[in-house]
């Protein structure tokens, strides 16, 4: 047997990551080495928190070749799992984290109570019992794709999407954590989830989206408990989400100065919440209509905790309104007076959309929807109002005639 000495590292630029081992006997540490070295790459696997070695070989440039072979193969995950972790397990981790508000979103927002709930109920039916059990480092891109182009088979887009979400934000997680080093969620090809299908559309045969001013009165109108009548007035002409509707106190509506101050949101399970983002948190003006109506009601109140209470069998405040409950009562009526029924968000798409025939700039119109931009705020409603560009054309078409 050929007894060899201890490997070194080359210490030129060009050798970085190069080990070279000479034999026994060899004079390289005095003079030239005259014994035919052997080479070999090394590597650090950040995932797997350790180096990974080629073998020993006699032409220096094919450890080099091996070396740039190895850094691609880490960056593509092909070194085999970094993990014994599986996907389920560190699937717990981020959904307790994202519960708890630890874990963020992209904007660095904690994620919705409602939202985590969603996406962990469709991991765990959609993905779970596919990969589940799975190491870290054996998913693989082609089979969460085979997995993705199976489900959008039969489910809507927005399952599809909520259900691999959360597998993207796992993985993203175990990257930052050094448990894998690539996300093999990277270029997966996922079907776009879509937002409220406005109604009156081709495709739904449902209302409109939106409400015109005199629609909107007579919705109100013929709501005859106080209580609903405020809450859908509220909702008409601030434009409150439902879950700050919910999470309102009497104390946030300042008749006086015609302010509705959004402070909190309020979740079916959670209770009261953070505003959706920073940008939730703020005041919106009271128009004329509204004011009447909350003067009127706010008189009659009961001093209990939330503007808009919930009673249980004994009239007693137990909490907020319940908004499913609401909505049943009020698409009786609706529907009794051959109104069509409206939901909150497309009351809320109501109250936008008239700030914006107003004439009111759309950087206000975004600050008091409590959008995180005006570019949201555009995205979101400008397709909605079909006639909205006319005053711009009577602009430019007299400023044409007159040059």
């Amino acid at each position: 047997m050929v007894m060899t000495a201890r490997a070194t590292k080359l210490k030129h630029p060009a050798d970085v990551g190069i080990e070279v081992r000479h034999k026994k006997g060899c004079s390289f540490r005095t003079g030239p080495c005259d014994c035919g070295p052997s080479f070999r790459g090394t590597v650090y696997d950040r995932a797997a928190r350790k180096n990974r070695h080629g073998p020993w070989i006699t032409k220096k440039a094919m450890a080099k070749g091996w070396r740039i072979d190895a850094l691609a193969r880490i960056q593509r995950g092909e070194f085999g799992p970094a993990t014994k972790i599986t996907l389920s397990e560190i699937g717990e981790t981020w959904f307790a984290g994202a519960t708890a508000g630890s874990i963020r979103n992209k904007s660095l927002h904690p994620y919705k109570p409602r939202v985590v709930r969603d996406y962990k109920s469709c991991f765990k039916t959609h993905v779970e019992p596919t990969f589940g059990a799975v190491q870290l480092g054996k998913l693989k891109r082609r089979d969460l794709q085979d997995l993705v182009d199976r489900l959008a088979l039969t489910l809507s887009e927005n399952t599809v999407h909520n259900a691999i979400t959360p597998v993207r934000a796992i993985c993203s997680y175990a990257v930052m954590k050094e448990l894998l080093s690539k996300n093999p969620c990277d270029g997966l090809k996922v079907p776009k989830a879509v937002g409220r299908r406005f109604a009156g559309s081709e495709t739904d045969g449902k209302r409109e989206a939106i409400a015109s001013p005199e629609e909107a009165a007579a919705l109100i109108a013929v709501i005859d408990d106080p209580i609903d009548q405020a809450l859908w007035a509220t909702a008409f002409y601030a434009g409150l989400r439902r879950g700050e509707l919910r999470g309102l106190f009497p104390e946030d509506i300042d008749l006086e100065a015609r302010l509705i101050t959004v402070r909190r949101g309020w979740d079916a399970r959670e209770g009261e919440i953070a505003p959706k983002s920073h940008h939730g948190a703020r005041s919106v003006p009271i128009s004329a209509p509204l004011l009447a109506l909350l003067a009127d009601y706010l008189g009659q109140h009961d001093g209990g905790q939330f503007a808009f209470p919930g009673y249980g069998r004994r009239k007693k405040d137990y909490g907020p309104i319940s908004a499913d409950a609401l909505l049943r009562r009020s698409r009786k009526l609706w529907k009794a007076a051959g109104l069509r029924p409206i939901g909150l968000h497309e009351a809320r798409h109501t109250y936008a959309s008239t700030m914006i025939l107003a004439g009111v700039p759309i950087a206000k119109v975004s600050r008091y929807m409590g959008h995180s931009s005006i570019a949201v705020t555009e995205r979101v409603y400008f397709h909605l109002l079909p006639n909205a560009h006319d005053g711009d054309l009577a602009a430019i078409d007299a400023f044409l005639a007159g040059g």
